[in-house]
């Protein structure tokens, strides 16, 4: 498993830059955009903008879900099913 996470990782990450790409960009342009949510009341406005980013982010992840590559899909298969083991270097400290 740990092979192929590496093998796919780079492989996902691709397919994910190609995917998003216009919605990811609109978060790291926007430099008033804060996201940080934790220990403080939220803007209502920049928690607008953020939903309308998910939403945008969401959108263009199942727009194209045919064009995802059937490695991947198998691979995904794999990492999700019951039982599988996904090694600790996989993960960081947080999940």
């Amino acid at each position: 498993m740990k092979d192929g996470i590496k093998l796919f990782k780079d492989v996902v990450r691709t397919y994910l830059i190609k995917t998003c790409r216009a919605p990811i960009s609109s978060v790291l342009s926007d430099p008033k955009l804060d996201l940080s949510v934790v220990g403080k009341s939220p803007n209502q406005q920049n928690v607008l903008k953020l939903r309308v980013r998910i939403a945008g982010i969401i959108d263009a992840l199942t727009k194209d879900i045919d064009l995802i590559q059937t490695p991947i899909l198998l691979f995904l298969d794999r990492l999700t099913a019951t039982g599988a083991f996904i090694p600790d270097t996989f993960l960081v400290p947080f999940e």
